[in-house]
């Protein structure tokens, strides 16, 4: 009798513990005020209407591409409760089609779409999970030319889910911003037909840091509540 009752109580975490998720697409982008260290601008006056702007953005280090989507895999299986992995669609040569991975993107993530997935990939669940890091500005008035201000820095992660019948199962969003200010200050020429701007930026490292802190964000209201 105990044993019957110890395997009926244990059923359900087996089956559940079966289901598995796979990742489909994964949006991951990094506003370039938050990368950019210098930016020049220039012709932006009232009577021409027109502008030019330059500055060199440094590339993110090799190790948060594969540390990333990891990571993301991770938080799907916690957030599901069930083993959770990348799905890729291939191209003609067998390849995993995945993100590029421009200056302010993450490369090598997977980009397909839900019916593609449904039909080449056996799961239970299919997730997509949406990663912006953005900020807003804040700045303090023009002295001779010379202007300090500050961006704070926000994270957002979006996940959305949806069963074999294209049905949404899931859909919860965070946005976190309990992270440092990066300073900026700007200098204008003459008539401010060019000013040049000076901000701190993200390093590949706090990036990193700052994803893993909203992921524990996300889960201490959706999972740990």
């Amino acid at each position: 009798m105990k044993i019957k009752l110890l395997l009926v109580l244990l059923m359900p975490i087996s089956v559940f513990s079966q289901e598995k998720v796979g990742i489909y697409a994964i949006s991951f982008s990094i506003n370039q005020n938050l990368l950019q260290e210098y930016k020049v601008q220039t012709g932006q006056n009232s009577s021409s209407n027109t502008s030019f702007s330059y500055g060199s953005i440094p590339p993110l280090s090799d190790f948060l591409h594969d540390s990333v989507r990891l990571t993301l895999e991770k938080m799907v299986a916690e957030v599901f409760s069930s083993e959770a992995n990348c799905i890729f669609r291939m191209n003609s040569r067998n390849e995993p089609i995945s993100t590029i991975g421009f200056t302010t993107n993450i490369r090598g993530l997977p980009r397909n779409c839900l019916r593609n997935s449904i039909k080449l990939h056996e799961k239970d669940t299919y997730a997509r999970v949406y990663v912006r890091f953005y900020g807003y500005s804040v700045s303090s008035p023009s002295i001779f030319g010379f202007q300090k201000g500050y961006i704070q820095p926000v994270v957002s992660i979006r996940i959305k889910a949806y069963n074999v019948e294209r049905k949404k199962i899931y859909n919860q969003k965070i946005r976190y911003s309990n992270f440092p200010q990066l300073k900026n200050f700007q200098v204008s020429g003459f008539g401010n037909q060019t000013s040049v701007i000076r901000r701190e930026i993200l390093s590949s490292t706090m990036i990193f840091s700052m994803l893993k802190e909203t992921i524990s964000a996300y889960k201490l209201k959706y999972i740990n509540q």
